[in-house]
């Protein structure tokens, strides 16, 4: 039997990315990877980790949408990063609602980063009123 991981139960997710604790591994980036929950919600159910700790998941919301995108290089721009933050008010659905429809805009108007214009697209349309 393994010894208890190095970091106690509420760093599970340090351990796993720091080598500490098993998990099943199914990609790995440069500053995450993704593993398979214990009890998966659905078929194909992956958690992105990130190696670094984390102490709440809203201080990175852009790290998931980094990753999967697959880029090594600036994907947003410091004041497209700088905007998202302002209508979401830092809570972290609006904050991911905004960080994932940014990419969609920029890629709809043929850019190869997220800036200011395409961010202003994307809050548009995730805090639209009815």
């Amino acid at each position: 039997m393994a010894a208890p991981a190095p970091g106690g139960d509420d760093r599970v997710f340090c351990d796993i990315a720091a080598g500490h604790a098993p998990a099943t591994i199914v990609r790995r980036w440069p500053q995450a990877l993704a593993i398979v929950p214990l009890d998966p919600v659905t078929p194909g159910h992956l958690l992105v980790v990130p190696y670094g700790h984390v102490t709440d998941a809203g201080a990175v919301p852009l790290l998931s949408a980094l990753t999967i995108a697959g880029r090594q290089d600036t994907l947003f721009s410091d004041d497209a990063v700088e905007l998202i933050h302002l209508p979401s008010r830092g809570l972290p659905r609006s904050v991911n609602n905004i960080a994932w429809q940014s990419p969609i805009a920029a890629f709809t108007e043929e850019k190869g980063i997220v800036d200011e214009s395409s961010t202003r697209t994307a809050i548009t349309e995730t805090h639209a009123t009815e």
